[in-house]
């Protein structure tokens, strides 16, 4: 009712003197300004609604949704008012649940603001899809003049869960790291260690705490070492080396270690992470590699010493020689077996010459470790009095200590032995004999090598005088297709190009011209009156003068040239990289040396001239066709024009001309 109505009535009740319609109006204006009222505060609680950055909902006593704000819809997926008079069941874990129902009336009969925790906790809402969001609730009961109603507070905890698991993640990450981990505060005290780095260095976690890494010092760096591993970590700087420290046992260990810095936010280093790795048994590993690498090294050249002579003598002594670098002696014999007898082919350290003495021994007895090497093809080490008993008798043979018996063997069958003696005791470590039964195998190769030298001599030479005469049949054979190939490709009478080449050859120059953008030009040249010079002097003459013609042009020519008869009394030359004016002057200095050119035959001086026609890529033609055609063109304008001279060719030739077959078989 707007307020003219209501002066209206007004003034018709003061007409009549009633007070009634002045009651009314009154009443009427306080209604309005109540409700507006409500409006206001229901637009403000609506603006609070939509800032809040956790959803709510609010809930009447029957369980229906009755107001919901934005944040609420977007974190359940649901759109604008979607979820107004639903059912919140439809949100619980557990839609539809009889026991929510009691729940909620048990709570309303005596509603307080609560969060849901304990045995009744919310921890998941249930998304439009059906997937489940994780959510911290709180309850809010208002009370109406038509019930209590209960206000939720939803705040998501997706990014709160995610956080915990990846937190989760790294903790089980560090404490399964294979490598150990110590975090210590700025002044180095430790705060955290993981399992690996008390398995490293044996000390528990509870024993370090508090404590500094300095109750690992082994005492094996200078004070200068630490001094420069903090000013690098206190300078922010990551911190990578090795470091030699001592176990809670006592003993030594290698550690590879690299400490990084961890800055606050403003940038201040508050903390230091190490990560730790013992590499105690991987440099002893690398060590023993190195070792090996030697050992090899030195049989690899043994082995080189050995193959690079066929000569016996030199052979025994070259083994001995190299032995002693492998596994060094005192003394040392090469025995070899002969039937029931051990000779000794070679020695060194001896007192008195051995070689060629011998002594006897049974290959199945057991107490005598020559014949047991020789046996088992196995390697013997003695010590002490059985090193004693087992070396040679001799001047010096009670001071020897230790004994080695190496076998040498072609496959199974057995050749003999290396027998060393040392004065030392536990003279030959493992990794020696292992490198010295290696360098045995290959002295017994190069043995049995030279023992068959002589006959494998014969094989060779005679190997080597079937390859000779193998070498020179090929060579004939390359030879004769090397001949046949240029036949092919030549002339028989000038042995210029033929004509088959050039069209092979022109058409691949022209592609690499065009490529590379490289000029390239042709001269078609024929002699003139040919066919008189047959006529009149014969055919030998003419075939003379073609051949004069021929090595004119060949002397007269590039490597990279191709000079080529293409029929007749026709010649054909492929200038490379020849700018057509550079052309022009080379078969113009081509004219005037035939010119000036006499041939003997028999009685007579013979004279011819040569008439040329040049054309030049791209500027007569793209293809072998159009140049060979304008270079023919412009020969015949030479011709035209009375011979002996050199015609260029026109760039767009304006009427056909005759071709030069059809010229020559006219003349």
């Amino acid at each position: 009712m707007d307020d003219t109505l209501v002066l209206s009535l007004l003034l018709l009740s003061a007409a009549i003197g009633g007070g009634l319609a002045a009651a009314w109006w009154l009443a009427e204006r306080g209604r309005r300004a109540a409700a507006a009222n409500w409006r206001n505060a229901e637009a403000r609680y609506t603006s609070l609604l939509g800032l809040t950055p956790d959803g709510i909902i609010t809930v009447g006593a029957d369980g229906r949704i009755i107001l919901i704000n934005p944040q609420a819809e977007a974190l359940l997926g649901y759109g604008p008012g979607e979820l107004l008079g639903r059912a919140l069941d439809e949100l619980l874990p557990e839609p539809h649940n009889e026991r929510h129902a009691s729940l909620r009336a048990t709570y309303l009969q005596a509603p307080e603001p609560r969060p849901m925790t304990g045995a009744h906790q919310l921890t998941a809402a249930r998304r439009k899809d059906g997937g489940l969001v994780p959510v911290r609730v709180s309850l809010n009961p208002v009370p109406t003049t038509t019930g209590w109603v209960v206000t939720a507070i939803l705040h998501d905890l997706s990014l709160l869960k995610q956080t915990e698991a990846r937190l989760r993640l790294q903790s089980v990450a560090l404490e399964s790291a294979a490598n150990g981990i110590v975090i210590t505060n700025r002044t180095g005290h430790i705060l955290w260690t993981n399992p690996a780095f008390s398995r490293m260095t044996g000390y528990p976690a509870d024993e370090v705490v508090g404590q500094t890494p300095g109750l690992l010092k082994s005492g094996r760096h200078s004070a200068e070492f630490y001094r420069a591993m903090w000013d690098t970590i206190l300078a922010g700087q990551v911190w990578q080396g090795e470091t030699v420290n001592r176990r809670k046992d006592g003993s030594l260990y290698v550690e590879e270690q690299t400490i990084a810095p961890v800055r606050d936010e403003a940038g201040f280093v508050t903390h230091f992470v190490a990560i730790k790795q013992d590499v105690t048994r991987r440099q002893r590993a690398e060590a023993a590699v190195r070792q090996q690498a030697q050992h090899l090294a030195g049989l690899n050249q043994a082995m080189q010493a050995l193959s690079s002579t066929l000569d016996l003598p030199e052979v025994l002594g070259r083994i001995l020689g190299e032995l002693r670098l492998l596994a060094p002696y005192d003394r040392a014999a090469i025995l070899l077996r002969q039937t029931e007898v051990l000779e000794v082919a070679a020695g060194q350290g001896f007192a008195e010459p051995v070689a060629g003495r011998s002594r006897p021994f049974q290959l199945d007895a057991d107490h005598d470790p020559a014949a047991r090497v020789v046996r088992t093809l196995a390697p013997v080490l003695l010590a002490e009095a059985e090193a004693q008993a087992a070396a040679w008798q001799g001047a010096s043979a009670g001071l020897v200590r230790t004994w080695l018996g190496l076998p040498l063997a072609q496959g199974e069958r057995p050749l003999g032995l290396l027998a060393l003696e040392s004065r030392a005791p536990e003279a030959f470590a493992a990794p020696q004999v292992q490198t010295a039964l290696v360098f045995a195998a290959q002295a017994a190769i190069a043995i049995e090598n030279a023992r068959l030298y002589a006959a494998a001599q014969r094989e060779v030479a005679e190997r080597a005088r079937a390859e000779t005469e193998l070498r020179d049949r090929l060579a004939e054979n390359i030879g004769l297709q090397q001949r046949l190939q240029e036949q092919a490709i030549r002339d028989p009478l000038t042995g210029l190009f033929n004509r088959r080449y050039l069209s092979e050859t022109l058409e691949r120059e022209l592609a690499r011209a065009s490529r590379a953008g490289l000029p390239l030009s042709v001269v078609l040249l024929d002699v003139d009156h040919f066919k008189r010079l047959n006529d009149t002097y014969g055919h030998k003459a003419g075939d003379l003068m073609l051949q004069a013609l021929a090595r004119l042009l060949q002397g007269n020519s590039r490597h990279e040239d191709i000079p080529c008869r293409y029929g007749g009394e026709e010649f054909v030359l492929v200038l490379m990289g020849a700018p057509l004016a550079a052309a022009a002057q080379r078969a113009e200095a081509w004219r005037q040396t035939l010119e000036a050119l006499t041939v003997e035959h028999e009685a007579w001086g013979l004279r011819a001239t040569i008439s040329l026609g040049v054309a030049a890529f791209p500027q007569h033609g793209t293809t072998t066709d159009e140049l060979l055609k304008a270079a023919d063109r412009a020969l015949y304008q030479a011709k035209a024009r009375g011979r002996n001279q050199v015609a260029v060719a026109e760039s767009r030739p304006t009427a056909p001309l005759v071709s030069q077959r059809e010229r020559t078989s006219s003349e």
